[in-house]
């Protein structure tokens, strides 16, 4: 029986090698070429586990602490307990690590903004062996429903335009997070929160969308990349606001923590939340690089961190010439599809695994947890699929081969231009980037919703005049739904809990311990009871 995974990152790869490991026929469908365009690929190769003086007990605790209590208990005992053994298990399909003071580390032989390939590189080569049937630069557009699951997944060749459905009785759903609903993200181009759009149109609920983890530090100057920078890098040199205070060391003090680098494993949240504040209070954060004393940087891999910032700064301006503005970037969602212990959503088949699952993380993600989280539920993502497809009796699906209709839809309706997808995705982040970031209120969120609103006649029926076109039109649709999950949650939690702070109730309300759920009804999200 067949398995079709979406996703081109580790947690698609993994939940791809253990549902062909358990017998399954699998196909593997992504939009960019697998391994290279995801977030692990980006990512830096840290996995935090139970290692050296940690037990999984003191994981547990510090994800559940760092997610303010929000976090769904049984997800985070599962990828405490089995961190070890399933990173560990790495190994097997030629992934290298090496022991790191908070767990575990990849690509130690590679510069500091690929060390995920170290990752997803073996993880591709390992797939294909395993007779892994890969479609890259293809696009999933519907996974196809019939009774009692799954029965196909539309796709498309963004080259050739030909869509085709892929007959399969289980799907994996790895596509990641949704990042690029904001023009300030670190995330790759292509996340744009296809799998929420997947998954809300076969009646999986959702939970935690409020909770967008924001990068405390990024470049934010012309010219320059928009590139997180590593909070343990002030360890080597300021951080100050417009009057020229180092804002940030005596918060550090006053939350109990003692240097930037349990900062950046513990409090994203809370630094990010400063940044936006003094950004909005005195209109300017910088970070003092060109007072970094490379003879004080005895870490190999902060040394690594640095020349690689460097080696960003745009032709003759260098990193001795004075302080870089920065501002929070969007990073990681917290948020997700709800999921059981087996990655399973509720929706008989269909299963999940990665950033596109909510409640591991709750109100804040664990420095480290992703490349864990991936490396736990992958795998038992696919055994999962694998399990039910092969436990399923016998099927037929007639979906045939097409190519993409040649003749694209009417410049105009009604006498009204018609906006092209890339237009739709920029209002979008516009809006995002306006109401939705660190810091948010009631007036700004109702707004959002408006403007979203207002975009969703467009971006059901976009403008498409080629393949490309007509994928950027899918992602645009996407991304208002992910956009309009984030807004409507947000508006629902009237308190201020991890990423997610209002400043018209900036306090933590009992009455809210207990996550967001909401579900997609006639295409609009709504919040449900809990």
């Amino acid at each position: 029986m067949r398995v079709t995974v979406i996703g081109g990152g580790g947690a698609a790869l993994l939940a791809a090698i253990s549902a062909a490991e358990a017998g399954a026929e699998v196909s593997l469908v992504s939009k960019t070429p697998v391994g290279f365009g995801s977030c692990t690929a980006h990512s830096g190769g840290a996995f935090t586990l139970a290692a050296g003086g940690t037990t999984p007990a003191a994981h547990y605790d510090m994800t559940m602490s760092t997610g303010k209590g929000l976090n769904d208990a049984r997800l985070v005992s599962i990828l405490a307990e089995q961190a070890p053994r399933r990173v560990a298990d790495l190994a097997r399909y030629g992934v290298e690590l090496k022991q790191s003071p908070s767990g575990a580390r990849a690509g130690e032989n590679l510069g500091e903004l690929v060390r995920g390939l170290a990752i997803t590189r073996p993880l591709t080569a390992y797939a294909r062996k395993m007779g892994v049937r890969i479609l890259d630069r293809t696009a999933a557009t519907r996974i196809v429903m019939e009774g009692d699951g799954p029965r196909a997944v539309d796709v498309m060749a963004l080259s050739s335009g030909e869509a085709l459905s892929l007959p399969c009785r289980a799907v994996v759903v790895a596509t990641g997070g949704a990042g690029r609903i904001y023009r300030r993200t670190d995330n790759p181009v292509r996340t744009t929160g296809d799998g929420h759009r997947l998954l809300a149109e076969t009646g999986a609920t959702f939970r935690d969308m409020e909770f967008v983890q924001f990068y405390p530090l990024g470049f934010d100057e012309p010219g320059f990349p928009v590139w997180a920078v590593e909070l343990t890098l002030l360890d080597y040199c300021r951080l100050t606001n417009a009057r020229g205070e180092p804002f940030l060391e005596a918060r550090f003090k006053q939350w109990g923590i003692s240097s930037a680098v349990e900062a950046n494993l513990r409090a994203r949240d809370l630094c990010a939340l400063e940044t936006a504040r003094e950004l909005e209070e005195t209109g300017k954060v910088e970070l003092h690089l060109e007072e970094v004393d490379l003879s004080r940087v005895t870490s190999p891999r902060d040394r690594g961190v640095l020349d690689a910032l460097f080696r960003m700064f745009p032709p003759g301006r260098s990193h001795t010439a004075g302080p870089v503005g920065v501002s929070p970037v969007q990073h990681y969602f917290c948020g997700g599809v709800v999921t059981d212990e087996e990655c399973g959503t509720g929706v008989p088949g269909v299963y999940a695994c990665g950033e596109v699952v909510g409640g591991l993380d709750g109100a804040n993600r664990l420095g480290g947890n992703a490349l864990t989280s991936l490396a736990v539920f992958g795998p038992i993502a696919g055994a999962s699929a694998a399990r039910f497809a092969l436990s399923s009796g016998d099927y037929r699906y007639s979906g045939s081969s097409r190519r993409w209709r040649e003749c694209p839809p009417p410049a105009t309706v009604n006498g009204q231009i018609r906006v092209h997808p890339e237009e739709l995705k920029r209002q979008i982040r516009l809006v995002c980037d306006r109401y939705l970031g660190p810091i948010r209120n009631a007036a700004g969120l109702r707004k959002a919703l408006d403007e979203l609103g207002g975009l969703e006649a467009e971006c059901r029926n976009p403008v498409a005049a080629t393949p490309r076109e007509s994928l950027e039109g899918f992602e645009a649709g996407a991304m208002l739904l992910a956009a309009e999950m984030v807004a409507t949650a947000a508006l629902h939690r009237e308190e201020s809990r991890g990423v997610h702070f209002r400043s018209d109730f900036p306090w933590q309300d009992a009455g809210f311990d207990h996550p967001t759920h909401i579900r997609v009804v006639d295409g609009r999200p709504i919040v449900i009871a809990p």
